[in-house]
């Protein structure tokens, strides 16, 4: 298994993975949202990106999004957002994946790593927990577009 940065090309490919953790994403959305990260001046110096588990037959078998923030109470700190490994074999997959967040922390210097998982993704949450992690904060989130109806 192959741990990368995702290509520009690749960004379709990587669609139906994301899906699984955002379902009423679409095309569209992660298109954008991928190329902004990727072209951003800060993913030329490396401090954002999107990260792929290839298997050696070019499948994907998962991924993370990533950027570095200055944080008040943690230093310089990396954010991962959007950790995904679906199917078989996820452990395996999590840790190759892991492992690679802790190269970029170091490569970066960072000071913290800090990982959004979604409350529905208790899978993950445990991995997180198994690697170190604790539950430091509660995010909320409130949109800011208007509701239909």
């Amino acid at each position: 298994m192959e741990i990368r940065r995702l290509e520009r090309t690749q960004i379709a490919q990587a669609f139906p993975m994301v899906r699984e953790l955002l379902r009423d994403l679409t095309p569209e959305a992660w298109q954008a949202f991928a190329a902004k990260v990727m072209d951003d001046s800060d993913a030329r110096a490396g401090r954002t990106g999107v990260i792929v588990a290839e298997s050696e037959d070019g499948h994907f078998r998962g991924l993370f999004v990533f950027r570095v923030e200055d944080d008040l109470d943690q230093g310089t700190t990396l954010v991962v957002q959007h950790f995904i490994t679906p199917g078989l074999g996820r452990r395996t997959v999590a840790e190759a994946l892991y492992s690679e967040i802790r190269e970029i922390t170091q490569r970066l210097a960072c000071d913290a790593i800090r990982v959004e998982v979604p409350p529905e993704t208790s899978w993950e949450l445990s991995f997180f927990q198994g690697q170190g992690h604790r539950v430091v904060n509660w995010l909320l989130s409130h949109s800011a577009t208007p509701s239909l109806g």
